[in-house]
């Protein structure tokens, strides 16, 4: 919810934002007790007493990076140059920390010793990585309607997401300076909009991403045969599957 009234999103899922329906402020409102009802949940779950306190301080924590990358993520869009170190140290953040919260956390509930705690911040990392340079891909390529949501949300916002940064790194000097003008401005035309998606896909600035992205989940994949429980593995190959090739 946080997120949709940041980006100015009027679809998630298909569905209505729950600020465009109710507002911001119900909205921001609901987003805080989603919060605080996940956290209501963690002490009654079966879990030995300091084992627990791991979690909470791990989610608590996990929620606090979240927000810092999040605001580094708006922050570049004031940011003429952002270079792919800034980029992952967002990404990083803003994503990787909420894998790690779910499979880091599990793995310390689990009991998981302290390689096991290390094998799954690697596959968090490298999972929320892909996971996010596939959304940059997906608000270029998928189409709105099975996105779920507005489409070149990204250019329309002057975001920097993977795919403008490495466009402004392959484009001409000339439309590198076209880019980041429309990036730049508070109203932007649709045909503008349209024309520098079509910018980002011919430079061959998405065939990099797509790469990276690849390489990413198959750091995941390649972690995912150390875990020690063939269901849990099972499972997780599974999940890792089906965001692969997810279109939303």
């Amino acid at each position: 919810m946080h997120d949709d009234i940041m980006d100015q999103d009027s679809l998630r899922r298909g569905v209505p934002t729950v600020h465009t329906l109710w507002g911001v402020n119900t909205a921001i409102n609901a987003g805080d007790a989603l919060f605080a009802l996940a956290f209501e949940q963690l002490p009654r779950l079966d879990i030995p007493g300091e084992r627990l306190k791991r979690v909470l301080r791990l989610i608590a924590g996990s929620v606090r990076k979240v927000a810092e990358g999040q605001q580094m993520d708006l922050n570049f869009e004031s940011s003429e140059d952002v270079d792919f170190d800034s980029y992952l140290r967002m990404v990083e953040l803003k994503t990787a920390y909420l894998f790690m919260a779910s499979f880091v956390g599990g793995a310390i509930a689990a009991g998981a010793d302290e390689d096991g705690e290390r094998r799954a911040r690697e596959f968090s990392r490298s999972l929320g990585v892909a996971f996010q340079i596939q959304d940059d891909l997906l608000d270029i390529l998928a189409d709105e309607k099975m996105l779920g949501k507005d489409h070149y949300s990204d250019i329309r916002q002057g975001k920097r997401s993977l795919p403008i940064i490495k466009a402004l790194e392959m484009l001409s000097p000339e439309d590198a300076r076209w880019l980041k003008d429309l990036l730049s401005r508070e109203e932007k035309e649709e045909a503008d909009v349209k024309r520098g998606a079509e910018m980002i896909v011919e430079c061959g600035a998405v065939e990099k991403c797509r790469k990276l992205m690849l390489e990413h989940y198959a750091v995941a994949e390649e972690l995912i045969e150390s875990f020690p429980n063939p269901p849990a593995r099972k499972h997780i190959r599974e999940l890792v599957d089906f965001l692969r090739v997810r279109e939303l």
